[in-house]
């Protein structure tokens, strides 16, 4: 099947795997730390590739710990290779007891926190941020950003050696689309102007399209050097300190680039406290008086071509598809799944299926599809959910389209062919049926567009052990 085929709503059609193709345990897979970014048809992995240098996030944050860790869970989640500081100015020092987000950081062997002065202000923070890390390359965000498979690190990277830039800005995901500042300072009759030019994108030797820019958001990569030679001016607390840090890169002579193709989200998080310090603006008279012109920028120019989309909770434990051709320990997993937190449609369904999901896939194999009885079923559905029906083995390609905002992890249960058709013999179902389950599930895997898990069913046997279910012949997998 061509990607054209599997193409829905405009998007690629991924060819998922987990991470050096290797089988781990499926919780871990599904609660972090080893769950791959999927692949995209001439795109790099997320992690970068052999090529791409070591690089450290750092990330400030005041009050809001919900929202920092959740940004840093997301870096790791991505890119558990790399290392994170966290620059921390709510108290002073090191609180005792530690807030509980804080507290789950700290005990994460990539994550540095810097306990510094209460209300030290972001410019501080920053460059603290820069001198505490250890490689050469840097990526800044904000605490209220996460990172997604959209978040393309190497993307950044391919920009910066092929076009000499030394910082490279993204763009960023909100409920507005996709935005950017991209555009050109110009000092003129003591103010600062900026233009801000239709998109004319350069494109490296890896196809990542790019262009120059003087301004940008605050999530770039860096070459830490350059922001040791340029660092955020420490009296500007807040308010000012990004138009003042990008007018003296212009002045330094740094060359900054933009890419669309590394984005991050933007969850706004209001939390008491936060909004009465960010609305503080003593600092933009310093500003205009340092750099003798007026710091004031327009507003964020939403990217050309794009299409805003909903936001989806990023960090919660993700939505699952069960894909199975049957006799593959499918109801043990499911059952698994449903005590670690996950939700099925009917848990006292002995199948693990549930009779609606059932008469969804019956129809739609006899030609009665109802794509708006599908949707009302999936949105009645507490999140996050599993799903588990054989019959998917048919009817993947309706549920498709339906599937896109859930983004569902495909979990693949494999086993051995002869023994599922021997299986199959065994109970009495039809060995044709699986012949051909065992084909799709081949082909589904290698089409579906976001992540997906293998797990072998050897690695069921003693949760298939402790099983005490008896299934009938001609109960399970039949083409009913």
């Amino acid at each position: 099947m061509s990607n054209a085929e599997c193409a829905f709503r405009g998007d690629v059609v991924a060819q998922g795997r987990t991470r050096h193709g290797q089988t781990v345990p499926v919780w871990r897979c599904l609660l972090g730390g080893h769950c791959a970014p999927m692949r995209l048809p001439g795109v790099r992995q997320c992690e970068g590739g052999p090529d791409r240098p070591p690089v450290t996030w750092l990330v400030v944050t005041y009050i809001r710990h919900v929202a920092v860790k959740r940004c840093v869970e997301s870096i790791l989640w991505w890119y558990p290779q790399d290392k994170v500081v966290v620059a921390e100015q709510t108290y002073g020092q090191r609180p005792d007891p530690i807030p509980p987000e804080l507290a789950a950081l700290e005990r994460l062997p990539n994550v540095r926190i810097l306990w510094l002065p209460r209300d030290c202000g972001l410019s501080r923070c920053r460059n603290e941020a820069v001198r505490a890390a250890q490689t050469q390359l840097v990526c800044l965000l904000d605490d209220d950003m996460v990172v997604t498979k959209e978040t393309d690190i190497a993307a950044m990277w391919d920009v910066m050696r092929e076009s000499g830039a030394e910082i490279v800005y993204g763009a960023c995901r909100s409920e507005r689309g996709v935005t950017c500042w991209l555009g050109y300072l110009r000092e003129q009759a003591g103010r600062l102007w900026i233009s801000a030019p239709h998109p004319r994108y350069r494109v490296t030797c890896q196809g990542t399209r790019w262009q120059e820019t003087h301004v940008g958001l605050n999530w770039f990569l860096a070459r830490k050097d350059v922001l040791l030679r340029v660092p955020w001016d420490d009296r500007i607390k807040i308010v000012g300190e990004h138009v003042d840090h990008s007018v003296r890169l212009r002045r330094a002579g740094v060359r900054c680039a933009y890419t669309p193709d590394s984005i991050v989200v933007h969850h706004r998080l209001r939390v008491p406290g936060y909004g009465e310090q960010r609305g503080r603006g003593e600092s933009l008279a310093y500003v205009q008086r340092k750099l003798g012109v007026a710091p004031y920028l327009p507003r964020e120019q939403v990217e050309y071509g794009t299409e805003p989309r909903p936001l989806w909770p990023l960090m919660e434990l993700p939505c699952i598809v069960l894909l199975t051709a049957g006799h593959t320990g499918s109801s043990v997993v499911a059952a698994m799944l449903h005590a670690l937190g996950w939700h099925l449609p009917e848990p006292s369904d002995p199948w693990r299926e549930g009779e609606e999901l059932r008469q969804l896939n019956i129809a739609a194999r006899s030609g009665r599809w109802d794509p708006g009885a599908a949707e009302r079923f999936l949105r009645s559905l507490p999140k996050p959910w599993v799903l588990k029906d054989p019959r998917f083995c048919e009817t993947w390609r309706r549920w498709l389209p339906l599937l896109w905002p859930y983004q569902p992890v495909l979990l693949w249960l494999r086993r051995r062919g002869a023994d599922v058709v021997a299986s199959y013999a065994r109970r009495g179902e039809p060995v044709k049926l699986a012949q051909e389950r065992l084909r799709t599930v081949a082909r589904i895997a290698a089409s579906w567009p976001w992540r997906v898990l293998p797990l072998d069913y050897e690695h069921l046997d003693a949760a298939i052990t402790l099983w005490r279910h008896s299934p009938e012949p001609g109960c399970d997998g039949v083409a009913s």
